[in-house]
């Protein structure tokens, strides 16, 4: 192997290894955008748990039949919805959904 070989192998070498290092860094970048937005989600929902006291999905009444079959349903939904408690509890589920469905579609775009 001559001098030149020797310099060229080197050289390959040093750039494939360059190539690695520049895809390690993006995924590193990416793993901390992902941390970003995760964290932020996170601070939300334990800002959004002190505001609320600690209300949950699952303390909707059981009149509200989610997803609606039937007029019924609706009808039923908006009964229990005169109560300013389960009012507030639905506001927050579906403000909840929407933050989700938000984080999905930003983490499937990124």
């Amino acid at each position: 192997m001559t001098g030149q070989d020797a310099l060229a192998n080197i050289y390959s070498m040093v750039m494939q290894n360059n190539q690695l290092l520049l895809k390690l860094i993006a995924q590193q970048e990416d793993v901390k955008q992902t941390q970003r937005v995760h964290t932020a989600y996170l601070h939300a929902l334990q800002q959004q748990r002190s505001v609320t006291g600690g209300l949950a999905t699952k303390e909707l009444p059981r009149s509200i039949k989610i997803p609606f079959k039937e007029i019924k349903d609706v009808d039923e939904a908006d009964a229990a919805l005169k109560d300013p408690a389960a009012a507030k509890i639905m506001v927050i589920t579906i403000h909840m959904c929407q933050k989700i469905v938000f984080l999905i579609i930003h983490l499937l775009l990124n």
